[in-house]
């Protein structure tokens, strides 16, 4: 009875203000939304209760009453500010879910949103879905995980815990989502899960796990290959030792007592992955043309002498003058601060060495027993010139301002120019196309040998045999192993 009086009093005072500020009764309570610019967002709504530190996520706390959004949702903490301001707490499994204003003759499609940032940063405040569900007619919602060794620390001082925190938020997500969003209008049977950089690192483990699949239409994963930033449990424990001893902590007690800013940084956060799965549903799989380029400025100012020692360090003496020769054409005539960087940085790209994309991303492709449509951004021009001189061209996350263009990347996407605009509008309605329907527009890697090429004014299809040659695939498939993404620093 009281709940019912409290939904009948929600709903007076939304009138008698003049606002038709939606309400929705979820299993857990009745939450408040807000309208905004053709769409209603519904922010801050806990997923899981908060969990007890290096442990996993609980069931969805209940509420008495209407449940008014959040400014912000509380975020995890970081090793740095992210892209978005706001408080940091270990209370922070909250999600933000937008979705058109509209009524819609049917049940709309659900993109489910995993932010990157190292696995050490960001939040769900970061990516503002509200282009991408108005343009598309879908649901966005978008979640916090836990981040840093809160996330990931896989010690064996944490006994009977297997370090995969924030793979478990995940889940916990995912679960509250498909058990939740036929109340906001959406399909169930239509959810699809994505991610890019970390956030993709961090869901792809989960694309093996039935359970998980089964919840899922579709996943999309930007700049990340699935394969190379996991942790064996044996690197995992063996990292977490060393990051336990330099916190001069001997017992789970005293991990458990120190502050959250202590357990941010200084520890590689990967997840803890045994035997890699096949992944199971469709996939929306890309990266950008110049990833590595994002890694440029550690090679600034490079000698001949210094590359080559980095180039023998990362692929052995005996492979190392072949590297050489194929990219020694990469930066000629961009002066000495700037050769050696471009030359470092499409090896970086090239190789899949910091399982941003290139070659290792084709790998995938054509491995998948599943469905798989790639894609490259190829826009050099979104961020020329933003470094000081060096080209940065289509680097990592140089796509993010086109596909979520409002919120910490509305700077970016206003200064956009026409044509790189309607490439936006583009990217953003293939996006919608593949959490609507499963398919994005082309043919799949395993029916058409083709990628889709992201570039303003020329979006097409393009052979794959275009793609092995413009990442020098013959050369690195030829080359058995690579060092590990932690271990190839210059």
């Amino acid at each position: 009875m009281r709940a019912a009086c409290a939904w009948l009093l929600a709903c007076l005072c939304a009138l008698a203000d003049g606002h038709a500020a939606p309400l929705v009764r979820t299993a857990q309570g009745v939450v408040q939304g807000r309208v905004d610019q053709g769409v209603e967002r519904f922010t801050g709504l806990p997923y899981a209760v908060a969990p007890a530190r290096w442990s996993a996520p609980g069931p969805a706390p209940a509420w008495r009453g209407v449940r008014a959004p959040l400014a912000q949702s509380p975020r995890c903490p970081q090793s740095a500010a992210g892209l978005a301001d706001g408080r940091e707490s270990e209370d922070c499994l909250y999600l933000d879910l937008v979705r058109p204003a509209a009524q819609a003759p049917r049940a709309r499609a659900v993109y489910v949103y995993v932010h990157g940032g190292g696995a050490t940063q960001g939040g769900a405040a970061d990516h503002d879905g509200g282009a991408l569900a108005a343009e598309a007619d879908i649901i966005v919602v978008s979640i916090n995980y836990r981040l840093g060794a809160l996330g990931f620390l896989n010690s064996a001082l944490l006994e009977g815990e297997g370090g995969n925190y924030a793979l478990q938020d995940v889940a916990a997500a995912l679960r509250w989502v498909h058990a939740s969003i036929g109340a906001f209008g959406g399909d169930p049977a239509r959810i699809t899960l994505g991610g890019e950089s970390a956030g993709a690192t961090v869901l792809c483990p989960l694309l093996g796990d039935p359970a998980i699949a089964a919840m899922l239409r579709a996943a999309i994963v930007s700049s990340d290959d699935c394969l190379r930033d996991t942790d064996t449990v044996e690197t995992a424990r063996a990292r977490a030792a060393d990051y336990v001893q330099r916190l001069g902590c001997r017992d789970a007690a005293c991990l458990r007592g120190l502050p959250a800013a202590a357990l941010v940084g200084g520890l590689f956060a990967a997840p803890t992955v045994g035997r890699q799965q096949p992944i199971r549903v469709p996939l929306l799989l890309g990266a950008n043309r110049d990833e590595g380029r994002i890694a440029a400025r550690e090679f600034f100012g490079f000698g001949l002498d210094q590359y080559l020692a980095w180039l023998e360090r990362l692929v052995g003496p005996a492979h190392a003058a072949r590297v050489e020769r194929a990219y020694r054409h990469e930066g000629q005539g961009s002066g000495a601060r700037f050769e050696h960087a471009y030359k470092a940085s499409a090896v970086i790209t090239d190789s899949g060495m910091r399982g941003f994309g290139g070659c290792s991303l084709l790998r995938l492709a054509r491995a998948a027993r599943v469905p798989v449509y790639l894609y490259q951004f190829e826009d050099g021009g979104a961020a020329s010139g933003a470094d000081g001189g060096f080209d940065v061209g289509a680097a990592h996350a140089a796509e993010l301002p086109y596909l979520w263009p409002a919120g910490p990347f509305a700077g970016a996407a206003a200064q956009l120019a026409p044509p790189q605009q309607a490439l936006a509008r583009r990217m953003r309605a293939d996006w919608g196309r593949f959490v609507r329907a499963g398919r994005p527009g082309w043919a799949a890697v395993q029916e058409g040998a083709a990628y889709l090429a992201y570039l303003p004014g020329s979006v097409g299809l393009r052979p794959l045999a275009a793609y092995r040659k413009a990442h020098r695939c013959a050369l690195w498939d030829s080359i058995p192993a690579i060092m590990a993404r932690g271990e190839a620093r210059p």
